[in-house]
């Protein structure tokens, strides 16, 4: 099966966008500090979260409780607006590239 679930499809297409939030979120110096606060705690908790998880199981619905905070991150780029988007676009490029070399590279290994 090439598609395990709907939640594969939406996770590849949202890990740039949340990529990306989160690159935005820590280098970017404007804006209101307690937006920035708090995108910060919602930042850190998806990856201690994530990293918590992947070091305990690897279950993949034991990353549901962290799903919000990937959403939220996913949206950040769409509420800084225009000077992310050649940001956007290499991390875009880079993730779906990077998807498409394991998936290729996984195909050549089961043909063999």
């Amino acid at each position: 099966v090439w598609l395990r679930s709907l939640n594969a499809f939406w996770t590849v297409l949202l890990t740039p966008l949340a990529f990306t939030g989160f690159i935005a979120i820590f280098f970017r110096r404007s804006g209101e500090v307690v937006q920035r606060q708090a995108l910060c705690f919602i930042a850190i908790v998806f990856v201690v979260g994530g990293a918590m998880v992947g070091a305990t199981t690897m279950e993949v619905r034991h990353y549901s409780a962290f799903y919000p905070a990937f959403v939220v991150l996913a949206a950040v780029p769409f509420a800084i607006g225009p000077p992310v988007t050649i940001l956007l676009r290499s991390v875009t490029r880079t993730w779906l590239g990077g998807v498409l070399a394991v998936h290729f590279l996984w195909a050549i290994l089961k043909v063999l």
